[in-house]
């Protein structure tokens, strides 16, 4: 059995760095006795792997200038291009990223003497549903009511209709990196 001290998240650590075929018997020596230890560690390893290796191919890596910055072009580009205006307020400067519930983009705020913000562009498909797009309101509204200095502050929430069709998006501080 490993050191009694070890933690779960060492344990799962270490597991991550052996081939698939080589855990089996690293959690049979290191749970011992524990199959409650077994089975979480169990579940970790195979949450891992549905997630995919993230960080074994990370999204960003650092450019040489202390940021990170994006591996490769995005495989799509966004639905929105450089330059274009949104809500004849927001002028975008670059796609950053997409993930389940839309994308990202870096934007400059003209009314604000062009304040650099983050727009999260909201699925088409979300915000066409009453229900759905209710839902995420409200969770805005309840997140802008969480002040922490780890969290970034969500600053608007609008809809808008043009371009077609229609979406909902929100502005927040825009972190580099």
């Amino acid at each position: 059995m490993t050191d009694p001290g070890q933690s779960a998240e060492e344990l799962f650590g270490e597991a991550l760095e052996l081939p698939p075929e080589g855990r089996s018997a690293f959690l049979e020596q290191a749970c011992g006795h524990d199959p409650e230890l077994r089975r979480l560690l169990e579940q970790l390893l195979l949450e891992d792997a549905r997630a995919g290796s993230f960080l074994a191919h990370p999204a960003f890596t650092p450019d040489g200038t202390g940021t990170l910055s994006a591996v490769g072009p995005p495989a799509t580009p966004g639905r929105f291009q450089c330059g274009q205006l949104i809500a004849a307020r927001f002028a975008i400067v670059r796609f950053i990223a997409r993930g389940g519930m839309g994308e990202v983009y870096e934007a400059k705020d003209r009314f604000l003497q062009d304040a650099g913000v983050a727009l999260k562009i909201i699925r088409p498909e979300i915000a066409a549903d009453a229900t759905t797009s209710a839902r995420f309101e409200q969770e805005v509204l309840l997140a802008r009511k969480v002040v922490h200095p780890n969290l970034c502050p969500i600053y608007e929430i609008f809809r808008c209709d043009q371009p077609t069709p229609p979406f909902l998006f929100l502005t927040m501080r825009f972190v580099a990196g």
